[in-house]
């Protein structure tokens, strides 16, 4: 099962060992580790992103990190959403993908 969204720039693959379908503990064990891996210098300074954006990324990893032990293992994929951290479900997407679609809390 793939999920994409357009504000997180990589897909999440959720891989099955059950014939029948992907489980929700491999769903969401699939998103959780997307999320959670460090990103490259390369992700941070590519061209399709201007500094304001850079800036909104850092001020959401600053919020995310609760101490400096956390801050030390720099910015993770889930910065990149901001403040978009309530998901809403999933949506059969293009090319049998699945949009994962999330929204800021009100």
């Amino acid at each position: 099962m793939r999920l994409y969204n357009s504000h997180y720039p990589w897909y999440i693959d959720a891989e099955s060992a059950n014939p029948t379908g992907v489980t929700l503990h491999e769903l969401f064990a699939a998103i959780w580790l997307s999320m959670m891996t460090p990103i490259s210098n390369a992700d941070y300074w590519n061209n399709e992103m201007n500094g304001e954006v850079r800036e909104r990324i850092a001020a959401a990893w600053f919020a995310r990190c609760e101490d400096d032990g956390e801050r030390k293992r720099g910015v993770r994929r889930v910065d990149f959403l901001m403040d978009r951290v309530i998901l809403e479900g999933f949506v059969r997407g293009k090319d049998g993908m699945w949009e994962m679609t999330i929204k800021r809390p009100t």
